[in-house]
């Protein structure tokens, strides 16, 4: 008898996507799925959607609740559905028809404890396939070595090894439990918080070389928050990954990574800023971060660009104010 799948869905004001999304579900070509939607307070009529489609087919059930965020959301989901094996998407992203069954068959097939697809970054309805650096099977020695090289963070992409989303994957709802859980009291990461804990205990992972899932970029997406709200948030991640971390195989690699993300942080800010002594407070609270000083001590500029290294180089002695004027000339071009 083909294993239940369920999909889940948590969904907040995504009344422009989320029928797209559902009905890319309920065309699968792998028929023996549950598609469990938690409406997470909604204030647009994207429940009354979702109970619509419902009417239509019985694999579709709803549940609405009053808005306690993603974390919350998908832990209900999982709490109600029913399915042997979980995957997750988002209210407003969509995937190819052969979705489930291309992340199900390793399982069924070979024992995988988790599979993962690559995705598209679509834009305004353009397609960008996104292929992370690592795939093909990976037993718990290649799982290994890739913790220690380029999970969280590749140099030369700037991207993790594997992607880090809890969409786009697989695995059985035990596993689906730990990752979510781990996300606890976080708003940006806890994806990756869950999946790096979880690759720890993994002993076998298959990484599609396809992209099956689309990944839709919208304007007011919770992810383009900035500041130092996001910041903050970074810090937290970064801290998350060391507590994880417990073998030490990150540190390098978190380097690289910390180091990128302040870059990130710092050109951001330099741009939005409305004098150079706005952004030198926002460059001393960023600097001024334990993660920070410690792990921008293990970057080697030497393995960089010029540019990037000489942006790294200002970033390391505070030279707030030439960081500053040189964001903001490229930001007139």
């Amino acid at each position: 008898m083909p294993s239940l799948v369920s999909v889940i869905i948590p969904v907040y004001n995504a009344e422009k996507y989320i029928e797209r999304c559902i009905n890319s579900l309920s065309s699968q070509s792998y028929r023996e799925i549950e598609i469990v939607v938690v409406d997470d307070g909604s204030r647009d009529k994207s429940g009354e959607i979702c109970d619509r489609l419902s009417n239509g087919d019985p694999r579709i059930r709803v549940h609405h609740q009053e808005n306690s965020g993603v974390v919350a959301a998908r832990l209900q989901a999982l709490e109600i559905s029913k399915g042997e094996y979980v995957t997750f998407v988002d209210a407003d992203d969509y995937v190819d028809t052969d979705y489930i069954d291309s992340l199900l068959r390793p399982i069924v097939e070979q024992g995988v404890e988790m599979t993962c697809c690559q995705y598209y970054k679509t834009v305004n309805g353009k397609d960008f396939p996104q292929r992370r650096k690592e795939r093909g099977m990976m037993d718990r020695q290649r799982i290994h070595k890739v913790l220690a090289t380029d999970f969280i963070f590749d140099q030369q992409t700037k991207v993790s090894g594997v992607p880090l989303f809890l969409w786009g994957k697989m695995m059985s709802r035990q596993m689906a439990k730990t990752v979510i859980e781990q996300g606890k009291g976080m708003w940006y990461g806890e994806d990756a918080a869950g999946i790096l804990l979880m690759a720890y205990r993994l002993n076998s992972l298959y990484v599609l070389d396809e992209p099956l899932y689309h990944y839709v970029t919208n304007p007011g997406q919770a992810i383009r928050k900035t500041g130092r709200k996001r910041w903050d948030a970074n810090v937290k991640l970064w801290q998350t990954f060391i507590d994880i971390d417990t073998e030490g195989l990150l540190r390098r690699q978190l380097s690289y990574r910390v180091a990128f993300n302040t870059r990130k942080y710092l050109n951001q800010q330099a741009l939005m800023a409305p004098s150079y002594r706005a952004f030198h407070q926002e460059m001393s609270y960023a600097l001024d971060t334990n993660i920070v000083r410690e792990y921008f001590l293990h970057v080697k500029l030497g393995n960089m660009g010029m540019v990037e290294r000489f942006y790294n180089f200002m970033i390391r002695h505070r030279w707030d104010y030439v960081y500053y004027v040189l964001n903001k000339l490229r930001g007139r071009k």
